[in-house]
């Protein structure tokens, strides 16, 4: 744990000459950031076993092997989207030529979370630098394993000037937010990026929060119901059940809550009989199986030791169990007749829709308030780095992911040019009739 007399020292290391650095350089930094991941790769698979027992597979599709192809999309584009950009100028402003550019916000502060300890943390910090950023990364301290092998890779890649990993507890991340930074980035729970949220308008520091909340499956009883249902329980129990824009519940017309349930024990039985995640903390343990008993289980709720095995339950939406972001293997299925609208919780982090019907589902999707979603499927749009990620309202604000990283990580300059050979003289007085009648058909 790092010392809160050593925190100090986090900022005095920075030259403010490193902010901007060439691009370059950006991407020497990202290349061998790469190879450093695969260099230690082998030490991931570990630790995560040991943080997490999360298995390989799972370790490299949802952490390493993401990370990897959205620095690799990055290299490639990073030119093109960074570049100035010219925009038109109107008519009456002739002799004025007009751009964007993108300037880095300076020093970030990047806060992430335990569930993909790597991901998490990576995703934001690529886009940071590729930005031309300086950083101060804060883990969870929950993953020590993990974290022991990022900070490796960091210090293997990374000046302490451009990049510093400060672990270490809740009272660490209070320290860090007494600093002022020119941008924070948290990925978390509501309550802690609230919490956030209040530190930094203290010094009107901008903030993207990357949240969770209540994210409904929606299955009509046109929906091809056996892709639904796998699609379904993989995305809700993969990780654990830790996954933000897992499906938090499922509404189920009710014609075919039977059979949706009957294929969903068998679908969780094939999947995650034998292999699922672990569930991080005790406290986290604790917290599920209070959950568990005061619900009406239909299948699982066992716990055996760090691991929740797959759980379904009936519920109501009046129940406790709706009131909150679950964050388990746990997966309350709740009946609706006709309109699910009713039953989606505001804002949620997600939305996943299952019918043939494209008209009702893209109806649903355009009169619902949610980040981001899919239609017969769950969690992959995340996993698109051309599609933005990010929360609206009490599921988080602002975005990141590849090219919209850029708009998160860089200030846009607005930018005039004036010709020195033309000269308006419209616009200065002493005004006459002739201005202002010109002044008129300029701008109406």
């Amino acid at each position: 744990m790092k010392h809160l007399s050593d925190l100090r020292g986090v900022f005095l290391c920075y030259n403010k000459e490193k902010v901007g650095y060439l691009m370059k350089d950006r991407k020497i930094l990202l290349k061998l950031l790469k190879h450093n991941i695969e260099r230690y790769e082998e030490d991931l698979f570990t630790a995560f076993k040991k943080d997490l027992g999360k298995s390989k597979f799972e370790v490299y599709t949802t952490e390493i092997g993401i990370i990897k192809q959205s620095i690799s999309h990055t290299i490639k584009n990073m030119d093109k989207w960074l570049k100035d950009e010219k925009v038109k100028t109107p008519l009456y402003l002739f002799g004025n030529k007009s751009k964007i550019v993108r300037s880095p916000l300076g020093k970030v502060l990047i806060i992430s979370s335990f569930n993909y300890p790597f991901q998490l943390l990576f995703e934001p910090l690529i886009g940071a630098l590729a930005s031309g950023n300086i950083v101060v990364c804060k883990p969870s301290e929950f993953v020590p394993n993990i974290n022991s092998v990022i900070d490796k890779i960091l210090k293997a890649t990374l000046d302490e000037g451009v990049v510093r990993f400060v672990q270490g507890d809740k009272e660490v991340t209070q320290n860090l937010l007494k600093e002022k930074f020119d941008l924070i980035f948290f990925t978390g729970s509501e309550k802690v990026g609230r919490i956030i949220y209040e530190k930094a308008a203290e010094t009107l520091t901008p903030v993207v929060l990357e949240l969770g909340g209540k994210s409904p499956a929606i299955v009509y009883d046109d929906a091809s119901l056996e892709l639904a249902v796998s699609r379904i329980v993989w995305g809700k129990f993969l990780n654990g059940g830790q996954t933000c824009v897992a499906p938090d519940y499922v509404l189920v017309d009710k014609n075919i809550e039977k059979v949706f349930i009957e294929k969903c024990i068998a679908s969780i039985e094939k999947m995650f009989s034998l292999e699922i995640t672990s569930i991080v903390s005790q406290s986290h343990i604790k917290r599920l199986e209070k959950l568990i008993e005061a619900s009406d289980v239909i299948y699982g709720g066992v716990v055996r030791g760090f691991k929740v095995m797959p759980t379904l339950i009936r519920a109501n939406m009046s129940d406790k169990i709706m009131k909150e972001e679950i964050f388990g293997p746990i997966l309350p299925i709740v009946t609706f007749e006709n309109n699910p609208k009713p039953y989606i919780t505001k804002n949620p982090l997600s939305l996943y829709v299952f019918t043939e019907d494209k008209k009702k589902a893209n109806t649903l999707m355009k009169e619902v308030s949610f980040g981001g979603g899919m239609i017969n499927n769950t969690i992959l749009h995340l996993s698109n780095p051309n599609l933005p990620f990010g929360g609206i309202g009490t599921s988080g604000m602002g975005s990141d992911h590849a090219r919209y990283s850029m708009d998160t990580f860089t200030h846009k300059k607005a930018i005039m040019t004036s010709s020195t050979f033309l000269n308006h003289k419209l616009l200065e007085p002493p005004y006459s009739k002739l201005q202002m009648k010109l002044m008129r058909r300029i701008l109406k």
